[in-house]
């Protein structure tokens, strides 16, 4: 053990066992796995890395102290980032410091569902099924085979858009591709099961409607384990 490490008493091997665990932390968050739990530790390591710098003053030249203090500063920066990018995933607003994390965060966790679904094979077939008949129709009229080429790539383009569909149900909100509500604002949700037509009715007296692409009970388990009313509607019955 170094002469420094030994003056310091500990305070050194505290603030390196404190980036380990925010880059665990970090680890995480990528992952969208994080619990609020690790984010209450998050905050007493950055209280620990704080209380680290009066003590470290002296030894401000020492390589070890120095070389500390930037994988500390890295592991802040790289954290901020990954929270940042979780927060977008939900759609709530975003952390400006390493400090903010944990107040962004926690009220939005656990995340009950975070997937993208994609359609089902006979989904998928006949999403292709008019591309196919333009190129196949551009093969034998070449005088237009430009102009359907084209409109045969521009309906793939928007088939594959509308093909999947970004799903995520945290503690407080619904994410359905682009478009997001907070749990509380939903009265209930009625799913078309046939069309796969998700219908979302608010406490302010609007509904939306998304169709959503391929199997759809996550969803379904997911927004019931936040007590969201749901129902799936079958031709002319409706169950819950």
């Amino acid at each position: 053990m170094s002469d420094v490490r030994i003056a310091l008493e500990g305070r050194l091997e505290q603030l390196e066992a404190s980036v380990v665990f925010m880059r665990q932390v970090r680890a995480l968050v990528d992952k969208r796995g994080v619990a609020r739990a690790a984010l209450e530790q998050v905050d007493l390591c950055l209280r620990t890395i704080a209380a680290t710098v009066p003590a470290t003053r002296r030894f401000s030249t020492s390589p070890e102290v120095v070389a500390a203090f930037e994988s500390a500063g890295a592991e802040m920066t790289q954290l901020l980032r990954a929270a940042r990018r979780l927060c977008r995933h939900l759609d709530v607003p975003l952390p400006r410091t390493v400090l903010e994390v944990r107040a962004a965060l926690a009220p939005h966790l656990p995340i009950h569902l975070s997937t993208t679904l994609a359609g089902t094979r006979t989904e998928n077939v006949g999403a292709l099924l008019i591309p196919a008949l333009l190129v196949g129709a551009a093969a034998v009229l070449p005088a237009g085979a430009p102009v359907l080429l084209v409109v045969a790539l521009v309906l793939l383009g928007v088939s594959f858009v509308h093909g999947t569909k970004r799903v995520v149900v945290s503690a407080t909100r619904l994410r359905l591709g682009p478009r997001s509500w907070a749990l509380d604002d939903i009265r209930r949700i009625v799913i078309d099961g046939p069309s796969m037509v998700v219908a979302i009715e608010t406490t302010h007296g609007t509904t939306c409607e998304v169709l959503l692409p391929g199997a759809i009970d996550p969803l379904l388990a997911a927004l019931r384990a936040c007590r969201v009313p749901v129902s799936v509607q079958l031709r002319a019955e409706e169950t819950s």
